[in-house]
């Protein structure tokens, strides 16, 4: 089976966390933000784009779950990391490396 560890649970993450959760991928979601992983967890979203009660359907199916570890994504066969891009003080986002 295919487990997918998503790195970032943001306006990126979650819905691309979701979309392989849709397809019965195996996810887990993997945030810095302890209080993003509760969020998510307990099947409430905090993103737009994804509804409370999608989340709580995979939570269920046990397609996703979410941490603040890391580790877990070791034993995923695919992995992305998706991370706010830096921007400057009025919130413009820069293109820098």
């Amino acid at each position: 089976m295919t487990r997918v560890g998503i790195i970032g649970l943001g306006y990126v993450g979650l819905p691309l966390a979701a979309a392989f959760a849709e397809t019965g991928t195996e996810v887990l979601g993997v945030d810095v933000s302890a209080e993003k992983v509760a969020s998510v967890n307990a099947g409430r979203s905090y993103v737009e784009d994804v509804e409370s009660t999608e989340l709580a359907r995979h939570l269920q199916s046990g397609c996703l779950q979410a941490s603040t570890d890391p580790a877990g994504c070791a034993s995923a066969t695919r992995s992305s990391s998706v991370f706010r891009r830096p921007s400057t003080s009025t919130a413009t986002p820069t293109c820098r490396t």
